[in-house]
């Protein structure tokens, strides 16, 4: 399987992993549902909250000696060149679709 970050992404699906293997021992087998949702949701909300604060706190303004332009350079953190705080977006939506589909 071939799995694309930059910076810290690689954390969104170790998150995912661990938080599934957490909720695992907490719910039975036939809720696994649940906790995938469960497990999706906390990791979107660890992938926007960090997304946002890593990127903010390694943003630098840098002068362009030849030009003397201004220029913004920000740390990346991605994982399959979407950037980590909108992983806190998609996550969750796809906690829904899978909880409108067990509901269905």
């Amino acid at each position: 399987m071939f799995i694309a970050w930059k910076g810290r992404g690689i954390l969104i699906p170790l998150v995912l992993i661990a938080l599934i293997a957490l909720f695992g021992q907490l719910f039975s087998k036939e809720d696994f549902e649940m906790t995938f949702i469960i497990a999706l949701i906390l990791t979107g909300l660890f992938s926007w909250y960090f997304g946002k604060k890593w990127k903010a706190k390694n943003e630098r303004t840098v002068i362009d000696k030849e030009s003397g332009e201004e220029f913004t350079i920000t740390a990346e953190h991605s994982l399959f060149w979407i950037n980590m705080e909108y992983w806190g977006y998609i996550l969750p939506v796809i906690a829904l679709i899978i909880l409108f589909q067990q509901l269905i």
